[in-house]
């Protein structure tokens, strides 16, 4: 009922958020697939050839014109990283997009527009920027050699524009400082050489975050620990200490694949060895990754293969924990973030099948302890059109309202009733 609609909008007020509205038409839709209706959106709705496809022959979609949003529009439609091109391993390469919503009265086709400032944790960012490439209705900014250092980057661009919702976006970059590695007295040199070789490693007694050591030696304390073991002392040659809340056989199913350990020559290690070539795993107070000394000799192939440095670099960056993280954090669209609490501003839910879809932009506090920023990259809020988008046909404005055979009959009611009580008061019925 409209009234009950009006009271209802008066406390309502915009969110930075995706719409919505095409995946409630669907869901009506689905709801009643057969049955014969006409679907009114208000708004300037966007639906693509595919999207309409999907609509059952018995619906008919009209769109209920409004007036026309005032001023332009342009926001940030698109934020992400990758890692850099140049191999850096302490940089990232950066992208985004603004777009405008009047890409034919606007500036945005003749490569000006609004200039977006980019910070990383305040001060200015301090890093190459390749390219400004045109799009139709905006542009594409890319970055090279950002230095990822977990900081927080931010795109804003100028206030003044119809919509501030989509005028600041914020990532949270990687940490992709170098690993720290103590390398213990009777490691094997193709060992150490294996990380020095590594450009995401640095050999440091100091500050370091894992150890290299013979299985058994103090050296580095309780760091997570790559240790060199005999068969004596493990019947697996691979054999993984995980975290004690952690499934073994996941881990193990996981991590055979993550350290390149599919890519050993497991037969031909059995045969000069004389025993089976295999991997285990368990739970442990800290993490540890042993491996049977006498694979790094060289009478076997396993230092030669690709899979060795593979195995040393991969190995190391699990112990200590590195995660690589999400190239791209948006709103409405699922993220990878295990299963436990996730934090998002000042709500708390529950993360299951090891996905979370963020509503709103804010800082996520995921399960592992990391912390992401969510950012509202949607070009159809900022209302950037869709190539694709086809024409929904807008109701015509009526010219008359007709009444409908309900109000017909309660007014043709009401006479009779008026008639009836004339009658009886002019005493012409009894």
């Amino acid at each position: 009922e409209l009234l009950l609609l009006r009271r209802r909008l008066e406390a309502v007020a915009p969110v930075a958020a995706p719409s919505c509205v095409i995946d409630v038409l669907f869901d009506s839709v689905r709801e009643r697939p057969a049955r014969p209706m006409t679907v009114c959106v208000a708004g300037d709705l966007q639906l693509s050839a595919s999207e309409q496809a999907r609509l059952p022959a018995s619906v008919e979609l009209r769109r209920l014109p409004l007036a026309e949003r005032a001023g332009s529009n342009a926001g940030v439609t698109a934020l992400g990283v990758r890692p850099a091109a140049s191999g850096r391993w302490d940089a990232v390469d950066l992208l985004f997009d603004v777009r405008r919503s009047d890409p034919a009265g606007g500036a945005a086709g003749r490569g000006d527009g609004p200039s977006p400032s980019v910070t990383l944790d305040g001060a200015g960012l301090d890093a190459a920027q390749v390219a400004v490439e045109p799009l139709a209705d905006g542009r594409r900014f890319r970055y090279a050699d950002v230095p990822a250092n977990g900081q927080l980057l931010r795109v804003a661009l100028a206030r003044g524009d119809s919509l501030g919702l989509d005028d600041v976006a914020t990532f949270a970059l990687p940490d992709r400082r170098p690993v720290g590695v103590a390398v213990g007295p009777g490691v094997p040199e193709v060992l150490r050489q294996a990380v020095e070789a590594d450009p995401g490693l640095v050999v440091q007694q100091d500050g370091a975050r894992v150890v290299v050591r013979l299985a058994g030696d103090s050296f580095g304390g309780d760091l997570p620990a790559l240790e060199l073991s005999a068969p004596a002392q493990a019947d697996d040659a691979f054999l993984v200490f995980h975290d004690e809340d952690q499934d073994p056989a996941s881990v193990l199913e996981r991590l055979y694949t993550q350290l390149g350990l599919q890519e050993i020559d497991a037969m031909a290690a059995a045969a000069a060895l004389g025993r089976a070539v295999t991997m285990g795993a368990k739970p442990g107070p800290r993490r540890a990754l042993w491996v049977w000394r006498q694979l790094l000799a060289d009478d076997y192939d396993f230092v030669r293969s690709r899979s060795f440095p593979l195995f040393v670099g991969l190995g190391v960056r699990w112990l200590a924990d590195v995660a690589e993280g999400p190239t791209r954090v948006a709103v409405g669209e699922p993220l990878a973030a295990g299963d436990g609490e996730v934090v998002a501003g000042d709500a708390r839910s529950r993360s299951f099948g090891a996905t979370f879809v963020p509503r709103a932009p804010s800082a996520l506090r995921l399960p592992d302890g990391s912390t992401l920023h969510a950012s509202l990259l949607d070009p159809l809020a900022t209302g950037a059109p869709r190539a694709d988008a086809l024409e929904v046909p807008s109701l015509p404005a009526a010219s008359g309202v007709s009444p409908d055979l309900v109000t017909v009959f309660l007014v043709l009611a009401l006479l009779l009733l008026a008639a009836e009580w004339v009658l009886y008061r002019t005493s012409r019925i009894p």
